[in-house]
C-alpha cells in the first residue's frame, strides 16, 4: 500500500470545477451532434424520400450523428479519472487511471448504448410527430423536410410544443405570448397585428417557429449538459478511486463520500435532505423520496432523482 503523508479531502470545489468544464465540453458535442445531423441529408434528398415513402432510411442517415454526443460523454468520464488520479499523486498515492479495465470498459460500452438508443429513439419519434402534422396540414414534403431539420435535437414533447405554438400563431391567437420560450423580439409585432384582428404572414411565422425552435434546442443542450457531465465525471471519479483500492494504494476503510446539495431555493427536497450525508467506499446514498444513488445523476436512479441534478459528492481519504 502507498503510504499517504496525511488524511485529506479531495473537496468540493475540485469537482465543481471539473463540472463547469465538461459541462461546455458536453455542449459543444450536442451541438456538433446537431450540426452533424443536419448535415447528413440535404432538403432536397430529404424531401424525395418523403415523397417515396423513405422515412426509415432518413432516420438512419439523421441518427448516425448521435455518435458523436456519445463520444463526448464517454470522454468525460476519461477526463475525470485521469483529473482525480492526478489529484491523489498530489497527495502521496501513485496510481494512474486505467481505461482498460472491465468496469470503465463496460460503463462508456453501456452509456453509449444507453445515450444512441435514447436520442435516437427522440428522434424518431418526434420526426413522426413533424411528419403527422405536416400530413394534417397539407404541405408538401420540401416545406415537410425543412420543418424536419429544423426540429434535429428536440424531444419528442418539444417538437409536439413547437408544432402547437406555429398553429397559436397561423390561427391568431393572443395564447402564443404566454409561451415561455418564444423569442420577445416578435412580441410587439404579435400583440399588434393580433388584437386588429389581423394575420401574420408565412414568412413571419417561419421566423418566429426557428427562433422559437431554437430557444428549446439551446434548453436541451443545457439540460442534456447539466445531466450527462454531472454524471460522467462523478462516474469516472468512483472509477478511479475504484481502482486505487484495486491496486492497494487505498484500503476501503479509509474512503468516506460525503454528499453535498447545492445550498439554493432550487434544490429538490429530497436532496436537500441529503446534504452531509456520509458514506463509504461503493456504499449508495439514499435520497430523500428513498432511492438509493451511487454518485448525482447515477443512472440506475429514477430520473425524478437525476435529471438536472446539481449536486457533488466530495471524498475525504482518512
Amino acid at each position: 500500500m502507498t503510504a499517504i503523508r496525511k488524511a485529506f479531502r479531495d473537496p468540493r470545489a475540485r469537482i465543481e470545477r471539473l463540472l463547469i468544464k465538461y459541462d461546455a465540453h458536453v455542449r459543444r458535442a450536442f451541438r456538433r451532434y446537431l450540426r452533424e445531423a443536419a448535415d447528413s441529408v440535404q432538403l432536397g434528398q430529404l424531401a424525395t424520400m418523403l415523397e417515396a415513402g423513405r422515412l426509415d432510411e432518413a432516420l438512419q442517415l439523421l441518427s448516425r450523428a448521435v455518435r458523436t454526443l456519445a463520444s463526448g460523454v464517454t470522454g468525460v468520464y476519461a477526463g475525470s479519472a485521469d483529473a482525480t488520479a492526478r489529484f491523489l499523486r498530489e497527495h502521496g498515492l501513485t496510481v494512474d487511471y486505467d481505461p482498460s479495465q472491465p468496469p470503465a470498459t463496460a460503463w462508456v460500452r453501456n452509456e453509449r448504448v444507453r445515450i444512441i438508443a435514447n436520442l435516437s429513439q427522440d428522434q424518431r419519434t418526434a420526426v413522426q410527430r413533424v411528419v403527422s402534422d405536416g400530413i394534417a396540414r397539407g404541405i408538401n414534403p420540401r416545406a415537410m423536410a425543412r420543418e424536419i431539420k429544423q426540429h434535429i435535437g428536440l424531444t419528442p414533447l418539444q417538437t409536439s410544443h413547437v408544432l402547437s405554438y406555429r398553429r397559436l400563431l397561423q390561427n391568431g391567437s393572443i395564447d402564443a405570448l404566454d409561451r415561455e420560450l418564444r423569442s420577445r423580439t416578435f412580441d410587439r409585432t404579435v400583440a399588434s397585428m393580433f388584437n386588429r384582428g389581423g394575420a401574420l404572414t408565412g414568412e413571419q411565422i417561419e421566423r418566429m417557429v426557428a427562433a422559437y425552435a431554437n430557444n428549446y434546442l439551446t434548453y436541451r443542450a443545457e439540460v442534456i449538459a447539466r445531466t450527462e457531465s454531472l454524471r460522467a465525471v462523478h462516474a469516472g471519479i468512483a472509477e478511479m478511486y475504484r481502482q486505487s483500492v484495486v491496486s492497494g494504494d487505498l484500503e476501503p476503510e479509509q474512503i468516506v463520500r460525503v454528499w453535498n446539495a447545492a445550498s439554493d431555493s432550487r434544490v429538490r427536497s429530497s436532496h436537500r435532505e441529503m446534504d452531509g450525508q456520509e458514506r463509504g467506499f461503493e456504499e449508495p446514498f439514499l435520497s430523500g423520496d428513498g432511492n438509493p444513488l451511487m454518485y448525482p445523476g447515477d443512472v440506475d436512479a429514477p430520473i425524478e432523482d437525476t435529471v438536472q441534478c446539481r449536486c457533488v459528492v466530495s471524498t475525504v481519504i482518512a
